[in-house]
């Protein structure tokens, strides 16, 4: 564990739950790009359709968005003032891609039933860790 000036700095109980959510979010995001662009599982016509109509930049959105938030999870865990404004580059990438899909693309099913579930989870828990990165950071527990 990491010292500062001879003593331990404990992490707190947040930057756990904050780094283990968003290393299990990393890892699904991947995990499910994975199965659907491999065919390892078969998909709906509606599901089929999405993904064939994504392009480059949805690709980058995503898989940009996904490794800013791991870095992010890293440097939290680490206690790394980094972490905070990594966060909120992430979050900002996040309302990026949310504009992007609605905005631009017209898609609204991302802000619709289980898709509004999921967005408004994700996009609780970016929120929250950059928040508390914040926090952290001016208390002077990340360095």
């Amino acid at each position: 564990m990491a010292t500062t000036q001879g003593l331990p700095r404990k992490r707190p109980a947040p930057v756990w739950v904050i780094s283990i959510l968003i290393f299990l979010t990393t890892a699904w995001t991947v995990w499910t790009l994975y199965v659907v662009l491999f065919g390892v599982v078969p998909l709906s016509p509606e599901v089929r359709t999405y993904f064939n109509s994504l392009t480059a930049v949805d690709y980058a959105l995503c898989f940009g968005g996904a490794t800013l938030s791991f870095i992010a999870a890293v440097a939290l865990l680490m206690l790394r003032k980094t972490a905070a404004p990594l966060f909120v580059a992430t979050l900002a990438l996040t309302i990026v891609s949310l504009t992007w899909e609605v905005a631009v693309k017209g898609r609204t099913d991302a802000i619709d039933g289980a898709g509004l579930v999921v967005t408004t989870l994700l996009f609780g828990l970016e929120v929250w860790a950059s928040l508390y990165a914040w926090h952290l950071a001016h208390r002077g527990v990340l360095r």
